[in-house]
């Protein structure tokens, strides 16, 4: 397959660890037992939460028995179908003599955000660097919205929410028509909403949150500081620091922070199902180790020893998995630096991404595979 290069931009900083494995826990009893609630199938948010990876949002997401995927092909953004029964790739559009260039293609025109949400699925759609609009599938179509001009969403309680370039959050009205601006001046990396909060990493490296339900001038609780990135499964927050790159987590009110490994995570790899949590061992500062890329799963209820399965022959970046699916999805990407000039003349190392493809495995790491994408006309 041709390979791309992607930038790490925000992706690097929240997805990331920038130190190299540093035993500083907030909790020192590492394994820590921490029973969780059990009623986990009764968490309506469940894939909403899993799905939303970066600033905005996923490639990947479940959709009755489908998952649906976006994957740049020949330099344009087209929205794929993986098939279940046979684990082939065809476009989401179905017509044969089309281009999936037009708005009226559901597979072509589309920027990303992909979200499962209230029942719903919506995508942006439009420019692929610029601004969007928000579509919401109707059928086999995502119908525009009268949400234009937006960067990323994400939906709650029926209502869209979507983080202007100026840090003001909006929510807009059930028929996206209007809205109104919940607060200001918060310039995040990350945000979701659980049960509510919008919680999100903000540009002072803080895991914070603020409750949706007051309104404007909603107060703003501190979860943790010095994260590096962190992910949710709306019970508890899995996040690394940059102070040492151990995986930690805490309840949704930043109580009971324990760290739950005792070698460095790559967290972009890091993703959940109804009973694990999964990770590939990485230390960005000693990328020669011999454990990097070392890949875990850790039983959530009971937090112990991380069960090792495989050692991939790639970076696992932006990890997913599907509610009914024996399957992980994930980016296979190879990082690397390259010197590029700053603003000062000087030269400065940055790093980039040979990005491989998707790839397939199984839950207990067996059966890998390469997913195959149909090349568009």
């Amino acid at each position: 397959m041709k390979r791309n290069i992607v930038i790490f931009l925000i992706g690097i900083l929240f997805l990331t660890s920038t130190s190299s494995c540093k035993k500083n826990a907030e909790n020192d009893n590492i394994y820590q037992k921490n029973e969780m609630n059990e009623n986990f199938d009764d968490y309506s948010g469940y894939q909403y939460t899993n799905m939303l990876k970066s600033l905005i949002g996923s490639d990947v997401c479940g959709y009755d028995d489908k998952i649906l995927l976006l994957f740049m092909n020949k330099s344009q953004i087209y929205l794929y179908e993986y098939d279940k029964a046979t684990g082939e790739i065809e476009f989401f559009c179905k017509d044969a003599l089309c281009d999936h260039l037009d708005d009226r293609c559901p597979a072509g025109n589309v920027k990303g955000n992909l979200e499962a949400a209230d029942g719903n699925v919506y995508i942006l759609r439009d420019s692929i660097f610029g601004p969007g609009t928000l579509g919401k599938l109707n059928k086999d179509f995502f119908k525009p919205t009268k949400a234009t001009d937006i960067w990323s969403f994400r939906h709650w309680d029926g209502h869209g929410y979507s983080w202007l370039k100026d840090g003001s959050l909006i929510k807009f009205s059930e028929d996206y028509k209007k809205y109104e601006v919940i607060t200001q001046d918060i310039i995040c990396y990350s945000h979701v909403i659980i049960d509510g909060y919008m919680y999100f990493l903000n540009h002072e490296l803080i895991i914070a949150r603020f409750d949706l339900t007051k309104g404007p001038g909603a107060e703003i609780e501190i979860i943790t500081e010095k994260a590096s990135g962190f992910i949710t499964d709306g019970r508890h927050i899995y996040y690394t620091r940059f102070d040492g790159a151990l995986l930690y987590r805490c309840d949704m009110d930043g109580k009971n922070k324990i760290s739950v490994t005792d070698f460095p995570v790559y967290l972009a790899s890091a993703n959940y199902d109804e009973k694990y949590i999964y990770f590939m061992e990485y230390d960005y500062f000693n990328p020669e180790l011999e454990n990097n890329r070392r890949f875990y799963r850790m039983d959530r209820n009971t937090p112990g020893e991380p069960e090792y399965l495989c050692t991939l022959d790639q970076y696992a970046y932006m990890l997913y998995t599907i509610p009914g699916f024996d399957l992980l999805i994930f980016w296979g990407v190879i990082p690397r630096e390259v010197p590029v000039m700053n603003d000062k003349g000087k030269m400065e190392m940055f790093t980039v991404t040979d990005t491989i493809g998707y790839f397939t495995m199984k839950k207990d790491g067996t059966d890998r595979r390469e997913l195959v994408f149909p090349e568009p006309k």
